[in-house]
């Protein structure tokens, strides 16, 4: 069975996918679902199929399993060349209702650049890793036995030092 075969196969068994048809697009699959409010819904067909196709689902391919096959494939066509690098975009809104009745609107946004020639913004430190390291140092916030959330200041601070030093840091601003 080809990749193409066993991904069809896949994708109607999991994911409510059908194979699309027509000149030179024989046994594509792609999603027919779309949201109501969706304004732009007979493009996506269109661009669905062109991403798959360059993702490799619609290839000949074969290989052991359908996840290893694609892994190889995403792998091939989506690694970095020399000089580039990612980009991390990240924002979080919120709304704060104070005590006096009066409410706020904030946002706290990240951006982040991985570097051509060490770690990508994807695979930079995560807080967890972070925290391992505290508790390893034995950090007194973090010599509680248990689990811990880093939802106390005395947990949080220490991670938000130490990332702020890595150069990630969150922009918080008061949008109303």
């Amino acid at each position: 069975m080809e990749w193409k075969e066993k991904q069809s196969h896949l994708n109607q068994l999991l994911l409510n996918i059908r194979p699309l048809s027509g000149p030179g697009l024989k046994n594509i699959p792609i999603r027919t679902e779309y949201a109501e409010n969706d304004t732009n819904s007979k493009a996506r067909p269109k661009a669905s199929v062109s991403s798959l196709a360059y993702a490799g689902w619609v290839s000949s391919v074969t290989g052991g399993n359908l996840l290893d096959t694609l892994c190889a494939q995403l792998e091939k066509l989506m690694s970095f060349q020399p000089g580039e690098r990612d980009l991390v975009m990240l924002q979080h809104k919120f709304v704060v209702e104070w005590a006096n009745g009066k409410s706020d609107k904030f946002t706290s946004t990240l951006e982040l650049l991985g570097n051509p020639k060490g770690y990508s913004a994807m695979s930079f430190r995560i807080t967890c890793g972070i925290a391992t390291q505290l508790l390893l140092d034995g950090h007194p916030a973090l010599n509680t036995p248990g689990v811990l959330a880093p939802y106390m200041k005395e947990i949080c601070d220490p991670i938000r030092e130490i990332l702020r030093r890595e150069g990630v840091e969150l922009v918080e601003k008061l949008i109303e």
